[in-house]
């Protein structure tokens, strides 16, 4: 493979990723995933590509498959092992999202998201006690990031811990007070529902959409990404 041709796939494999990122354009997306397979079908990111296309046209378990065929042709990178559990996570196969994080965490120990895909799946395997311990892990290992802490808020909640899921949320409030914190990262929007009267434990019982961070202005996107949240 030339030079010249695998820059040119990295550049689409680029491409797709702003693509679906921000611009919300999942066909745009696709059409470029598919120019860079085209040039360079070893390229895992542009493999990867095509997982996150997959996964928001709610094709789980295909995308799941795929972050695992990226995650083959570059086993020691970090992000496309979390991509995989994740990805399996989102597909509802915990115990494989469980197996792959723990793999990544024998690679880097400090590497947060991987805590962050364990606590979730262990919510869901009803495992509470080592949910509880991954999400804590992953805001020590984090210094206390807002999305870090939103997934432990999260978490609290799911296992019934309400008193210690609302200091989370009084922490984010202060910090958002002082810095910019993303609405995903308010335990998925808990403080806003709590003011509806929703009983904390079912906000946070089902774990992590795909349809989060998506914004109105991005209907069909957030159509598709929405059939994926109701699996």
């Amino acid at each position: 493979l030339s030079a010249p041709t695998s820059a040119v796939a990295e550049a689409y494999a680029a491409l797709a990723y702003a693509s679906l990122h921000y611009d919300f354009d999942i066909s745009r997306a696709e059409e470029a995933v598919r120019h860079a397979i085209e040039l360079d079908r070893h390229n895992a990111f542009a493999i990867q590509g095509r997982a996150c296309c997959l996964m928001v046209r709610g094709r789980a378990e295909e995308a799941a498959i795929e972050s695992l065929t990226a995650m083959q042709l570059e086993p020691f990178t970090l992000v496309l092992l979390w991509n995989a559990g994740i990805f399996h996570y989102l597909a509802r196969k915990y115990d494989e999202a469980i197996e792959l994080s723990q793999k990544g965490l024998e690679l880097d120990p400090k590497f947060a998201p991987f805590r962050w895909t364990l606590a979730f799946a262990f919510v869901q395997k009803r495992i509470y006690t080592q949910a509880v311990y991954e999400a804590e892990e992953a805001v020590q290992i984090s210094h206390r990031a807002p999305f870090f802490l939103g997934a432990l808020g999260h978490v609290y909640g799911a296992v019934g811990r309400t008193e210690d899921a609302f200091k989370v949320i009084t922490e984010l409030a202060n910090l958002a007070e002082k810095r910019h914190v993303s609405a995903r990262d308010d335990v998925c929007g808990v403080s806003r529902q709590k003011r509806r009267g929703i009983p904390l434990a079912r906000m946070c019982a089902s774990g992590p959409r795909a349809v989060d961070g998506i914004p109105q202005s991005a209907p069909v996107v957030r159509q598709s990404a929405l059939r994926l949240a109701v699996l």
